[in-house]
């Protein structure tokens, strides 16, 4: 996990794009499905990742204008 979040940074940095990068610790497999955002769950951590990510997408656009 350090290696692929240090190798995201430095792409990001580099290009100046952000990168999104999530990543679920779950102690089951069941707290994995609870957060997938299947049917019945509970959460959908992906949804909220891509929605953050969007939202800093659109921000840093009207930042850089």
């Amino acid at each position: 996990c350090q290696a692929a979040t240090s190798g995201l940074t430095d792409v990001s940095v580099s290009t100046g794009v952000p990168v999104g990068f999530g990543v679920l610790t779950c102690d089951t497999e069941q707290q994995g499905l609870d957060r997938a955002g299947l049917p019945g769950s509970s959460e959908d951590k992906g949804h909220e990742a891509v929605t953050a990510a969007l939202a800093t997408a659109v921000l840093l656009k009207e930042y850089r204008r």
